[in-house]
This record gives C-alpha cells, sequence and structure tokens, in this order.
C-alpha cells in the first residue's frame, strides 16, 4: 500500500494545526516565565530624625508599618505605598507612663519582625528594658514589665496579666491570634492566651540566648554564637511542633521561615540554605545551598513564595533566588542592607541610614527554550509553506 499524497488542502489544515500547536507550546514557555522587576523607588521620610527603627512590615491589607523608638517611646506608623507613601495613621505609646517603669527604661532592641532579629538578649550593665511585641495587623500590642503582662489594643488602656511563674523575659512576639510566645534570658520559652489570660501548656525549654527572627504561627531563632537554628510551629497555646537544625561549618548571620514553615539561613559567607519544614536527609540539605554571585554576609531574607525569595546584605544591590536555588540581582540597592519586608506589589528594605519603598511588576519573558520553539515553528511553517507551493505548481 503507497503513501497517500498530500493534496494543498490536507497541507493547508496541517499548517493551521502545526501553528496552534506550536503557537500554544511557545505561549506555554513564554508566559511560564515570569520575572520580579523593582522600580519606582521612593525613600521613606525620616519624620523622627531621633529615634531608632525597629521594625518594618507589610500588614494584610499592604500598608507598610514602621516603629520607630526613642527611650520608652514608641512610635506606630502606617504608610500607603500606592498613595505616594502618604501616612494613614499613627499612634504613640509611653511606655514609661504606662507601666510606672523607672525612668531609666528602655524599649527592648528590636528590627524587623519578618526578616531580621525581631529581638535578642540585652548586653551586660544595659539599661532595663521593656520587651514589646505588636501583632501584624496593629490591633494588639503586648509588653513586659517586672512580671507582669500589660496586652490591649494600641493607645488604649491595657489588661494587665501576673507572668507566674516570673522570670526575665529577652523577647515575646505574637505567634497566634491572642497567643504570644516569651523568650526568657535563659532559653525557656513559653505560650501565653492573653484572651483566656493563662499560660499555655506549650513550651520548650533551650540553652542559653536565642534570638527571634519572625512573628506568627511558624517561629524562628538562632544562636549563632553556639551555631544553632531552632524553629516551632505553634498551633496553639497548648500545642507546638519543634525541630532543631545546625547549618554545618558555615556561620549564621539572619534567619527567615515561610508561611509553611520552610526555613532559610543566611550566613557570613554569603551562602543561603533552604531547609523544608519536613526535610531529614542530610544530603537532600546539601542540594538546598545558594550561592550569590557577590560575596558577603546575608543579613536580610524575605519570602515571596515557599520557593522564591530575596536576600540582602554586606553587598550592593537585592538577589532574587528562585526555586531551583539559582540567584541574580534584580534591584540596586546600598551595601549594608539590614530588613526587607515584601507583599503583593511592594517591597521595602532598610540601610543603617535610609528606608526604601519601591514598586514589584511581574514581566513575562522569552526563555532560551521559547527563543528556540519560536525559531522552529517558523522553520517548519516555511518548509510546509514551500511544499504548497510545489503542490499547487504541479496541479
Amino acid at each position: 500500500m503507497g503513501i497517500p499524497r498530500l493534496t494543498p488542502r490536507a497541507l493547508s489544515i496541517s499548517i493551521v494545526a502545526l501553528l496552534v500547536a506550536m503557537g500554544t507550546f511557545v505561549y506555554i514557555l513564554v508566559w511560564g516565565s515570569r520575572q520580579l522587576a523593582v522600580e519606582n523607588f521612593r525613600i521613606l521620610p525620616n519624620l523622627y530624625p531621633s529615634a531608632t527603627l525597629h521594625e518594618i512590615w507589610f500588614n494584610q491589607s499592604g500598608q507598610l508599618i514602621t516603629t520607630y523608638t526613642e527611650i520608652s517611646t514608641l512610635w506606630l506608623r502606617a504608610w500607603d505605598p500606592n498613595n505616594n507613601l502618604s501616612t494613614t495613621s499613627e499612634i504613640s505609646i509611653d511606655f514609661a507612663s504606662l507601666t510606672n517603669s523607672a525612668p531609666g527604661s528602655v524599649l527592648a532592641r528590636a528590627s524587623n519582625a519578618e526578616s531580621h532579629q525581631l529581638s535578642a538578649p540585652p548586653p551586660p550593665n544595659a539599661l532595663p528594658e521593656i520587651p514589646y511585641a505588636i501583632s501584624r495587623d496593629c490591633s494588639q500590642i503586648a509588653w513586659i514589665w517586672k512580671n507582669t503582662i500589660y496586652t490591649g489594643e494600641p493607645g488604649k488602656p491595657a489588661l494587665e496579666i501576673r507572668l507566674t511563674p516570673p522570670g526575665e523575659v529577652s523577647a515575646l512576639v505574637f505567634t497566634g491570634n491572642e497567643i504570644i510566645t516569651l523568650v526568657y534570658n535563659d532559653g525557656i520559652i513559653k505560650t501565653w492566651n492573653l484572651k483566656e489570660r493563662r499560660r499555655g501548656r506549650a513550651g520548650a525549654a533551650l540553652e542559653g540566648s536565642w534570638t527571634i527572627w519572625s512573628r506568627g504561627p511558624f517561629l524562628a531563632l538562632s544562636s549563632f554564637d553556639t551555631g544553632e537554628v531552632a524553629s516551632f510551629h505553634i498551633r496553639d497555646a497548648d500545642n507546638l511542633d519543634q525541630e532543631y537544625f545546625q547549618p554545618g561549618s558555615l556561620k549564621g548571620s539572619s534567619l527567615a521561615v515561610s508561611d509553611s514553615g520552610t526555613l532559610l539561613v543566611g550566613t557570613q559567607e554569603g551562602i543561603i540554605i533552604r531547609r523544608p519544614s519536613q526535610t531529614k536527609n542530610q544530603k537532600e540539605l546539601e542540594r538546598q545551598a545558594a550561592f550569590l554571585e557577590t560575596p558577603g554576609a546575608v543579613q536580610a531574607l524575605a519570602f515571596i513564595d515557599d520557593s522564591n525569595f530575596l536576600a540582602g546584605g554586606k553587598f550592593p544591590g537585592l538577589f532574587l533566588v528562585n526555586s531551583v536555588l539559582e540567584s541574580q540581582k534584580i534591584a540596586p540597592s546600598p551595601e549594608g542592607v539590614q530588613m526587607i519586608v515584601l507583599s503583593k506589589n511592594h517591597v521595602a528594605y532598610t540601610t543603617k541610614d535610609i528606608t526604601v519603598v519601591a514598586d514589584i511588576v511581574p514581566r513575562r519573558v522569552l526563555t532560551e527554550r521559547g527563543k528556540f520553539s519560536l525559531g522552529l515553528m517558523f522553520s517548519l511553517l516555511s518548509v510546509l509553506a514551500f511544499v504548497r507551493a510545489v503542490l499547487q505548481d504541479r496541479k
């Protein structure tokens, strides 16, 4: 049986089918490759020149929240990145007057709750400190003074809860709705249910001094002096899951944790280790390391999603690290980025001197496979068009 002849009509149908198939393939390759661009950089005005920036984060509405402190006074301010960084709200809180504390007391040192250390143990011979925490939506604030937890809405009278048993608390953080987690100077971790005014059954006993790097149900802590990292999933005041992790011989410098528990460890060597929440195999961990193009300590990390994240530190620029741990610089920045926070449409980062807010713009790009497929499609179409022309001439 001979091969059936291809008529011009059949050939035309084949060309259309090929065009649709190849076009669909190229569309998937092109539009399946999304890259983030950062543009429209604005410097946040410094309205508190004598105060210290403690924390920055984006709330659920996309507003940028900043806290500035000076001695025992805190300024909580919300900025709208979609409206020329206009102020949407501002609250001033004097903790010393609210707690009748000593005039020399100061608010506990803190930094960004999302990607830089939230709080750390005070240095020796320091002034008395007031550990405090603010919920992500800014609806709750809590602080501790003289074995008493004070909690309530910012700027309103606080509820007092006696801290039992008493102890020296170095830091606290909101890890759920009406749930706070306390870290004591000796490494003890305890949870409290503020609504029920009781200490929860969930807790842990770590050794030495630990630093908090996150807020929310997934809690990340570090003791980089001993090379240890701990993460907790605090389900409620009575239940938590705990994991330990040692990043080998690398010297840790920053931590971040995603909404599903994936942990990032930035190091002094410019290497970032990604640890999925259920990773147990050491060889699998060794394949989860990203190497930045520019050497230097990684001081700030922020998740875009569970697989992609941004990094900054003692090197110029912000780096995007993708799901296969490939890194590329996506935005300029001065050397010394200390904090990075992200919302759906914006990024903010801080250095020693400035806070910068920029827009995140997703862009579709033609990948190398897309370029090859596009060229192949036109080549095949040219061949088919030539064959069709020959068949028509013979007819």
